[in-house]
């Protein structure tokens, strides 16, 4: 299985069987993870704290050596994972973490999505759960509850309300593929409705295990808010469908929503009993003979008689007839729904045909599956004098209306856009947002009649709504007293448009009720602004002519507020930048301060970003600095192409810390050890992103070592070591110098500005024995012309001549063909021909890897010289026999004669002496 099929594999899983077994198994799990199987082992025996990297890489190499289908011991990591000494300890080192819902790849932060959901998947393996190593597993489990205040209900709650608020799994400082890129066995939630589920599975597993638990007051409240937000959840899945594109599976598939909620829904009744009787009363009342009947196969024979008494069609298997459709296009009827009977479910035979379910095939179910009907508000509706019967989970009219819709149009053709919704014999339609109380729920002597609005009201209609004000219910005031006008609006229309307005009119804030009228009040909306977005609310569409970059940006501020739809917002964002780009830099600190004070303007953030990546000294000379909040700022220094060196860096990220500390002087000799402490703890999350080893060791004694109480005591023994000793090896962590564009400086297909850093330095003989010259700062105090390219002028002896001979101090690089091995030499002196040998002591010849691996190249010293170069008319380019390149005999042929056999140079540039042929050359003279 690739890396690419995990959410398809899942999103298959959650319209199966496979979503009901216990456990995480089906769920969270990591593809072609044989590699890392092991890697669970070696950092449970680092020396040292834990960061977020050691973490995601313990739990992903943990969840794979726990699937059954790599073989693996599972007794080996569960008797580690209960050891005092070191699984347990971990655990709770990883359990004070503290968390976040957008911890990108920062060491001291673990990612709730990312780390904390797969490590909850890990306590949740079968492996784990059903081990026999019953103390080892009991003492993983007493962990996780003596931590179930802070870490499940203070922590994991809490992320899981943030996730829910945003309608997204998505870690908004390093995206999937980033994070994919660093780390490829990292596991990726592609469903909010995973977290609810592992959450439910693993307090389920602690009532089971831990006697006390169903009495704790911790265990109740954490029960009540996952009711609470997993109604929030459903409802917000009900209203997305209609609007949003997702790959969530529980928006755009119905089956496969309703098996999950269903799933969902039992899994927390059965919690709801364990807290309510104890764990061992629940365990004999579904079981009587023994507690130890509850076997993995007894879980799939339950999934087996949940597949059977689910009331939709499930995707992608067989009916009695024929291939089964889609839930869309099933022919419903009103006996179906009426009688709340199940499409008929099919059995393979061995012969591959289809039978029916015989009774005596299915084991009898639990109790808690026969009772739907005290889960489920069950309505009695009349539609067109008919009677039917609607079951549904929500809380309001809108809910109902969703569900109404559904039902209805699987009874009959027409096409409805409104449903009005009435109580009894009520003549008014119940208000949009109006809870759903148990009067709602009577017999069919009193039904709730839905009526349909008699005329089809299509888009074109909603505008006339919207310019005759006809049967409002709401009026919206914007704009100031002198300019300012009031609106009549229709809450139900607005509601579907906007998540402020929506949220608003069901929870009955920031608004005031007049003559059963909502009404609210925006002053700092423009009546110009809102007009536009009450054309789209009403008419779906938006034009922005004759509108400038002002009224935009304006018209971005007041979307994002309302929380109008993603794709309006993102599509304003993304006209403002292709469009008025240098209008926004002109206005940077306005655009600024607007998209950081929301979290949803991500294109004008990276725009912003970018931007100040790309010309940081154009824009810190217009633009306090200080100002940016911390999350700017790493999200600035993070970045690889930030065009700065790193000693300016260092000197912003003082001045940042000054600025937020303005107590502090910018003299730290004279600071006291808490003035060190407070600007430590102000920069913590910055520090780590500084490239201190690419610094000179100049700027690290003047401007470096002053700080040093800021620094970690091992790095700054490391950095001593990097500056003392030219053969230290740096650790494997060092970040890299960052890619600097510096143009002007080199054209060249084969080598890049690293190579090109590195090739200065030994011209100016300046850190040539330094093994690790790549982790310094670029150095680049020349410009390099190009006299030749092979692929461009030819691979001739006399082509090379004609255009290099007589000119001093030129560079030669060759890439070899069928490797991406770059090999080549200076010259000091001239090329000429006809030819003799020149003798010189400065040449010198290298080797790379490749134009992207430079960390261990062969830097050659001349040795011997009277033979250091080879002038000749049927030779290019030639250092002695060291590096040779030439024709057999006629110098207007190609070259075919190439080897490298040390001779004169101290050391020889390739392993092999074997002829090789050259895919590309190119020579350079060095502009001093």
């Amino acid at each position: 299985m690739s890396r690419r099929s995990i959410p398809e594999t899942i999103i298959s899983n959650f319209s199966s069987s496979e979503l009901s077994y216990k456990g995480s198994d089906k769920i969270i799990f990591i593809t072609n993870g044989d590699p890392i199987k092991h890697i669970w082992k070696r950092l449970l025996k680092k020396d040292g704290p834990w960061n977020q990297n050691d973490v995601r890489f313990f739990v992903s190499s943990a969840l794979v050596a726990t699937d059954p289908k790599t073989g693996y011991k599972v007794e080996e990591i569960v008797s580690e994972l209960g050891n005092p000494e070191s699984g347990l300890r971990r655990l709770r080192e990883i359990m004070n973490f503290p968390m976040s819902c957008d911890a990108g790849l920062r060491d001291d932060v673990l990612s709730f999505q990312y780390v904390i959901l797969p490590l909850l998947g890990l306590l949740t393996r079968t492996a784990i759960t059903d081990c026999n190593l019953e103390k080892y597993v009991h003492a993983i489990f007493t962990a996780v509850y003596t931590n179930l205040e802070q870490f499940l209900y203070n922590n994991v709650m809490k992320m899981l309300e943030t996730l829910l608020r945003r309608n997204s799994v998505v870690d908004r400082i390093v995206n999937a593929e980033a994070l994919l890129a660093r780390e490829r066995y990292a596991f990726i939630p592609s469903s909010l409705g995973i977290f609810f589920l592992i959450i439910v599975r693993l307090l389920t597993e602690l009532l089971r295990r831990i006697k006390e638990a169903s009495v704790n007051e911790t265990m109740y409240k954490i029960f009540h808010d996952l009711q609470r937000l997993k109604t929030t959840y459903q409802q917000s899945i009900n209203q997305q469908r209609l609007f949003f594109i997702s790959t969530d599976p529980l928006i755009d598939d119905l089956g496969t929503r309703e098996y999950f909620f269903t799933i969902l829904e039992k899994e927390m009744i059965t919690m709801n009993k364990m807290l309510i009787n104890g764990r061992t009363n629940l365990i004999f009342e579904q079981n009587p003979d023994s507690k130890d009947s509850i076997t993995p196969w007894y879980y799939k024979k339950l999934a087996r008689t949940v597949d059977v008494k689910r009331i939709y069609d499930p995707p992608g298997e067989l009916s009695k007839e024929a291939k089964r459709v889609s839930y869309s296009s099933f022919p419903c009827n009103s006996h179906l729904i009426v009688n709340e009977e199940p499409p008929c479910l099919p059995l393979q035979n061995e012969q591959g045909t289809n039978e029916r379910y015989n009774d005596n095939d299915l084991i009898q179910p639990v109790p808690f599956l026969e009772q739907e009907g005290k889960y489920k508000k069950i309505i009695w509706v009349k539609f067109n004098e008919e009677p039917v019967k609607i079951a549904f989970s929500g809380e309001d009219v809108s809910d109902l209306v969703e569900e109404a819709k559904i039902k209805l149009n699987g009874l009959d053709n027409f096409k409805m856009d409104l449903i009005g919704v009435y109580k009894h014999n009520s003549i008014e339609p119940l208000k949009f947002g109006q809870i759903v109380d148990d009067s709602f729920i009577n017999r069919y002597e009193t039904p709730i009649e839905i009526k349909v609005k008699k005329e089809v009201i299509v888009p074109n209609d909603f505008i006339k709504l919207l310019e005759t004000g006809e049967r409002y219910d709401m009026i919206v005031r914007v704009g100031d007293e002198v300019t300012g006008r009031e609106y009549k609006l229709h809450s139900q229309i607005i509601g579907t448009r906007s998540e402020y307005f929506r949220s608003a009119l069901s929870n009955n804030q920031y608004m005031k009720r007049e003559d059963e009228k909502f009404y609210f009040v925006k002053p700092n909306i423009t009546t110009e602004v809102f007009q536009i977005i009450l054309r789209y609310i009403y008419g779906g569409t938006i034009s922005l002519n004759e509108q400038d970059a002002s009224n935009i940006l304006k018209l971005v501020v007041a979307v994002d507020e309302l929380l109008l739809q993603k794709e309006i917002s993102d599509y304003l964002q993304r006209y403002l930048i292709e469009n008025e780009a240098e209008w926004m830099q002109q206005h940077f600190e306005h655009i600024y301060q607007i998209c950081f004070q929301s979290n949803n303007l991500l294109d004008f953030q990276k725009f912003c970003i970018d931007l100040m990546a790309k010309s940081p000294e154009k824009i810190f000379r217009s633009f306090d600095f200080t100002s940016l909040s911390e999350k700017s700022l790493i999200s600035l220094i993070e970045r690889d192409d930030l065009q700065m060196k790193e000693i300016e860096v260092w000197e912003y990220v003082l001045k940042w810390g000054l600025g937020k500390n303005p107590t502090l002087i910018s003299e730290p000799t004279i600071w006291s050890e808490d003035d060190f402490r407070i600007m430590k703890d102000t920069l913590q999350h910055c520090l780590p992103l500084i490239r201190f080893f690419s610094l000179s060791s100049k700027d690290f004694l003047q401007k470096v070592r002053p700080y040093k109480k800021l620094l970690r005591c091992q790095l700054y023994e490391d950095l001593l070591k990097s500056y003392l000793d030219p053969d230290n090896e740096p650790n494997d962590n060092i970040l890299f110098p960052r890619h600097r564009n510096i143009d002007g400086i080199i054209d060249s297909k084969i080598v890049n500005l690293n190579i090109i850093s590195i090739i200065s330095l030994w011209f100016d003989k300046i850190d040539v024995n330094i093994k690790f010259a790549y982790t310094k700062e670029l150095y680049l105090p020349y410009k390099f012309e190009l006299l030749l390219r092979g692929s461009r002028d030819g691979f001739t002896p006399k082509k090379f001549h004609a255009l290099c001979d007589n000119k001093t101090c030129t560079i030669t690089f060759i890439k070899l063909k069928g490797t991406e091995e770059i090999i080549g030499g200076y010259n000091p002196l001239v090329w000429k021909s006809p030819g003799f040998i020149n003798k010189t002591k400065d040449s010198f010849i290298f080797s790379f890897k490749s134009k992207n691996n430079f960390k261990d190249p062969i830097f050659s010293r001349v040795k011997n010289m009277d033979e250091a170069l080879v002038n000749q008319n049927y030779c290019g380019p030639s250092f002695g026999e060291d590096l040779y390149i030439s024709v057999s005999d006629d110098n207007t042929k190609e070259y075919n004669y190439n080897e490298c056999k040390q001779c004169s140079y101290e050391k020889k540039i390739r392993d092999t002496e074997d002829y090789f042929s050259i895919e590309d050359y190119e020579v350079f003279q060095i502009i001093m």
